[in-house]
């Protein structure tokens, strides 16, 4: 690979933001439609909605929808390596996406869906959108 020419990867990049940006956008919005304007839960003490409410099969989506978008993240550092771009790889770049993937994970599968993750979420599709748009 030291010895190859450094992959052109612009309509690909350009294509897998546009989708992070309609992605990240549309769980934001989601989440936030139904945590301020529908208010399924109350924001003072976010709880996990019991196995029989009517709602806990869109929680569990959302949540598989954001642990899935995690994953695709990962995808930023094999692009950098096949643009050889090796400056933008750095430890808090790694530490960030592993963290978030196996942390997304880990509270998922051990804490359930829903409560206070679900702001952690919000806010974490927000600042992907908007980074998503500048790139």
């Amino acid at each position: 690979m030291r010895n190859r020419k450094p992959y052109d990867l612009k309509t690909v990049l350009r294509v897998y933001n546009l989708f992070q940006v309609l992605y990240n956008g549309l769980h934001f919005g989601l989440v936030f439609y139904y945590l301020f304007i529908e208010r399924i839960c109350n924001l003072h003490c976010m709880e996990s909605f019991p196995a029989g409410h009517e709602r806990k099969q869109l929680e569990r989506v959302m949540h598989t929808a954001y642990l899935l978008n995690k994953v695709l993240d990962l995808m930023d550092t094999v692009f950098f390596v096949l643009r050889k771009s090796y400056k933008q790889i750095t430890f808090l770049h790694i530490y960030h996406h592993v963290f978030m993937s196996f942390g997304s994970y880990a509270l998922t599968r051990y804490y359930g869906t829903g409560g206070h993750f679900n702001a952690v979420g919000l806010l974490n599709s927000l600042v992907h959108t908007v980074m998503y748009i500048y790139y």
